[in-house]
């Protein structure tokens, strides 16, 4: 079954207890914002303009639902704490911007979850704690899609694959950006560094992607450096802002 981005991320971190196995919830957390981001820029909802300042298409709705309601909360002005930092017109412009927004949207995680639950890929389950607390947990039911995905990073960080798609890669950047790497290769934390290295390398190829459509085609121009340039730039934003944050205080996956 295919997933978009948050979707396909937020079902990596699920462990095979349906636990939550992010050992870093910020960084994870504006992971998944970046992710709702580059989805609607491989979707063609968003593009950039000759500044790289994001421009929303409006001749194209998307039948998500979720990525819509996230795209109005991002381009109109609303009562979140970010939006009220603002300078100028009071308009979210860069992905930095826009990232600070998605993150700010109520529950993004408890939605993605039930848009896995909608798909048959996971359940939830309550169970009491000394019959009094409750602990959510979130079992995976289709565990071929996540197995998959992991088959697929494997692939490519092994080089199995030369030829991986722009999504692919997009992926990869998350997953790095999300610190999941040592949990889902399963691998020591001391084989962590040379794996992110890998998968640095991995980003800084150059490839030709077909599927690179007119929105992306404005900003990237064709050209590989550029879009490295944007998935960095997803790496530099998750660290940036959780360092400041720490890794407490965002919605760290509430259901």
């Amino acid at each position: 079954m295919k997933l978009n981005l948050p979707e396909a991320l937020l079902l990596l971190s699920i462990d095979s207890k349906g636990n939550n196995q992010h050992r870093h919830l910020a960084y994870f957390s504006y992971s998944l914002a970046s992710a709702v981001l580059l989805e609607l820029l491989l979707t063609n909802r968003i593009s950039f303009d000759e500044h790289k300042n994001i421009i929303v298409n409006p001749n194209i709705h998307l039948s998500d639902e979720l990525l819509e309601e996230l795209l109005i909360f991002c381009s109109v002005p609303n009562s979140t704490i970010y939006w009220t930092k603002l300078k100028k017109n009071s308009v979210a412009e860069t992905p930095t911007e826009w990232v600070k927004i998605i993150h700010q949207f109520p529950k993004l995680q408890k939605r993605y979850y039930q848009k896995l639950i909608d798909k048959n890929i996971i359940s939830k389950r309550v169970k009491k704690i000394v019959g009094l607390f409750s602990h959510i947990q979130f079992p995976i039911e289709n565990t071929a899609s996540k197995n998959e995905i992991i088959l697929r990073i494997k692939q490519l960080i092994d080089k199995q694959d030369t030829s991986p798609t722009l999504r692919e890669l997009m992926l990869l950047s998350l997953v790095k950006s999300a610190k999941l790497l040592q949990d889902i290769l399963g691998i020591k934390l001391s084989e962590v560094k040379k794996v992110e290295e890998q998968v640095q390398e991995i980003l800084h190829q150059k490839y030709a992607f077909n599927e690179l459509d007119n929105s992306l085609r404005l900003f990237l121009n064709k050209d590989w450096e550029e879009i490295n340039e944007l998935l960095e730039t997803i790496i530099d934003i998750t660290d940036s802002l959780s360092n400041i944050t720490g890794d407490g205080g965002m919605d760290g996956g509430d259901a």
